[in-house]
């Protein structure tokens, strides 16, 4: 709406600004105040230098054409203009304008005027609108207040990449981001963790053979080639919607908590076998995650690529991925599993047990089976044993399909008496949420997002408190 009605309602503005520096206007005064300007046919000689006015004693102006009609002439100016150049042909329109939306009418509208005026075609086809980057305290940054953050500072401490990722993610719409050091450390230990995985990778690659164990792909491999698919079509989408943030955390999801936290733990098993269907899944996924980071993060992607594949060919240049057919049946049922693995390293938390100390867990619930077909797997990844049934006195866990018992071993008085002092703070909890829920004057008042993150702990802290009455009663 801002730029529609600047461009319908096109008024003068001055040109001319007394700055230091810029673009000096090209007009020469005579002693009598008349002007005088270069010949459209031969634009580049000066008035003063013209022998038409060599009789003339000419005064350049002083002053410099503002700094926004300067820039304005930014996408075709570079580009050769006013000559029929062959960048001008191929490059102009350009494409996509990306900038703040408080200079809609600084710099894009005249971009648009200029355009129009000086070749008769738009400047570009697409403009995407960004939020300010505010200080931390949200305040608009200014050479004045001397809270100017210095970009180059910042790649120095963190690395490009990660400060690539960091304002990606921070992007959120045309909404005001405020600064956040987090977020560059969180690109940081990212890169990091790609870094790693990749090494990992890389050294599964280079201690497999030929002749090692040719067995079909695993459960595990199912499900990270159908969660993969579904990555590249999500993350493509926010990308051509020039959603970058929305990406962004599509990614690190993706790379993280699917690929590192759960695919790369659970092919480590089949790789020990030397199973090449996981070994080509890994290497697969790797060089996907890499190709869909790369818009983000474009040196450590480059190259972890040209070592992951030997390919001398720049990673910019290579194909997209394009989504493959998903398999929802590996989805739900790895998802299970998951579920199953989560409960019982919640179970072994519970009773503050070591995390490399193997348990007994036992399982009932629809899920129950399919976990046992995989037992192999859950072991490894939940360090726990499992059986079928439900014993009589044991604390639990209850996923959407299945239930995890375990049944403590010697003295529980200590554990007992934990738990009976964690049920009272959290009925205090919930009845703090309860009263704060049910007053008008805080519903009324507060943010909806923090009404909404006050709903989500009293769920929470219910959710515990249920549990920890079953696991009582259970206990006797």
């Amino acid at each position: 709406k801002v730029n529609r009605d600047w461009l319908e309602n096109i008024r003068d503005w001055a040109v001319g600004r007394q700055l230091w520096w810029g673009h000096q206007i090209p007009a020469w005064y005579d002693e009598e105040g008349r002007i005088y300007v270069p010949d459209l046919d031969n634009p580049d000689l000066d008035c003063d230098q013209d022998p038409r006015y060599a009789h003339l004693k000419l005064r350049r102006d002083e002053d410099v054409f503002d700094t926004w009609f300067s820039s304005a002439l930014w996408p075709f100016s570079t580009l050769g203009w006013p000559e029929a150049t062959d960048d001008l042909k191929k490059y102009y329109p350009t494409d996509v304008l990306v900038t703040g939306y408080d200079i809609i009418f600084f710099w894009v509208a005249r971009m648009q005027m200029s355009g129009y005026q000086f070749t008769g075609q738009a400047p570009f086809r697409t403009i995407v609108l960004h939020g300010l980057y505010l200080d931390a305290k949200g305040q608009k940054m200014s050479k004045s207040k001397g809270n100017g953050i210095d970009p180059l500072e910042l790649i120095d401490k963190y690395g490009a990449d990660a400060c690539r990722f960091a304002w990606n993610y921070l992007a959120t719409g045309g909404q005001d981001i405020r600064h956040d050091e987090r977020r560059y450390e969180q690109g940081r230990n990212f890169a990091n963790k790609l870094y790693n995985a990749s090494r990992f990778v890389l050294m599964s690659k280079n201690q497999a053979s030929a002749s090692q164990n040719p067995a079909g792909p695993t459960l595990a491999d199912r499900w990270m080639r159908s969660r993969l698919s579904r990555g590249i079509a999500e993350i493509t989408e926010a990308y051509e919607a020039f959603d970058l943030g929305r990406a962004a955390r599509l990614i690190y999801d993706l790379v993280w908590s699917e690929f590192c936290d759960w695919y790369l733990e659970a092919a480590k098993p089949a790789l020990r076998e030397g199973n090449q269907a996981t070994l080509q899944t890994l290497e697969a996924t790797l060089a996907t995650l890499l190709k869909l980071l790369h818009p983000i993060m474009p040196f450590i992607t480059s190259e972890l690529y040209e070592a992951l594949t030997g390919d001398p060919q720049q990673l910019a240049l290579q194909d997209w991925p394009t989504p493959t057919e998903r398999d929802p049946q590996a989805e739900k049922a790895f998802e299970t599993l998951q579920a199953t693995i989560i409960a019982t390293r919640s179970l072994r938390a519970e009773l503050g047990l070591p995390p490399q100390q193997e348990i007994a867990v036992q399982l009932e619930g629809a899920g129950a089976a399919l976990v046992m077909e995989n037992l192999a797997l859950f072991r490894f990844l939940s360090k726990a044993n499992a059986s079928l049934g439900a014993p009589p006195k044991a604390i639990a866990q209850v996923t959407a399909n299945t239930t995890v018992y375990l049944q403590p071993g010697g003295d529980l008085s200590s554990f007992l008496e934990r738990q009976k002092k964690r049920l009272v703070e959290l009925e205090k909890l919930v009845e703090q949420g309860q009263r704060k829920l049910a007053n008008p004057g805080f519903l009324e008042r507060a943010d909806p997002a923090v009404v909404e993150a006050e709903r989500e702990r009293l769920a929470e802290n219910q959710a515990q408190l249920e549990r920890i009455r079953q696991n009582l009663a259970r206990l006797g």
